[in-house]
């Protein structure tokens, strides 16, 4: 069984060969019956029975085209394993030290305090770009499994989503949300 990386993500590394990966994208049935992959990938099911065999290698852009679909998928299950624990997601888990983040994603109730005698909170969809430290201090804080680094860049993300286009002057301190509510892609 795998180990559980920070925020209980699961520490196993997507699929890496030809056969594990089909296994992965078209269930244990692309041994016995690989129709299925052979239609949706464009090859012959004898082509498919011989990688899943071992006895060829898929040409690279069949590799390719294998390599993208078990990758988004693998993500796809990491975002909504995430959304489910009520925990952030973030793109990669965070082992590149923010190599390839490039914005933040937000669906939720955002609460911005003392900007007016109460405190006011509506439903956000914002996407912000992150600066390259946002990015590596946000894959560090994912890696390491701290919440609280985590959720601290989120708040700079937001403020610097607010302060640029609406006009206003927040501080990370300002801003309540659910952590849950971000992705990091």
């Amino acid at each position: 069984m795998a180990s559980k990386g920070p925020f209980g993500r699961s520490g196993r590394p997507a699929p890496k060969g030809v056969g594990a990966r089909l296994r992965y994208l078209f269930g244990r049935k692309a041994d016995k019956d690989p129709k299925k992959a052979a239609g949706e990938l464009g090859v012959t099911e004898r082509t498919v029975k011989r990688w899943m065999s071992g006895k060829s290698k898929p040409n690279k852009a069949n590799a390719e085209k294998i390599e993208k679909r078990t990758e988004a998928k693998y993500e796809d299950k990491a975002r909504e394993s995430a959304k489910a624990a009520g925990q952030p997601y973030l793109k990669g888990g965070g082992t590149d030290q923010g190599a390839g983040l490039s914005r933040m994603q937000f669906h939720g109730p955002v609460t911005m305090m003392g900007q007016s005698s109460r405190n006011y909170s509506r439903n956000r969809n914002i996407t912000q770009p992150l600066t390259p430290d946002q990015a590596e201090r946000a894959a560090a804080a994912y890696a390491s499994g701290d919440s609280e680094a985590l959720y601290q860049v989120a708040r700079e993300v937001l403020r610097d989503y607010f302060n640029e286009g609406g006009g206003y002057s927040f501080t990370p301190e300002d801003l309540d949300f659910d952590l849950g509510s971000a992705d990091f892609t």
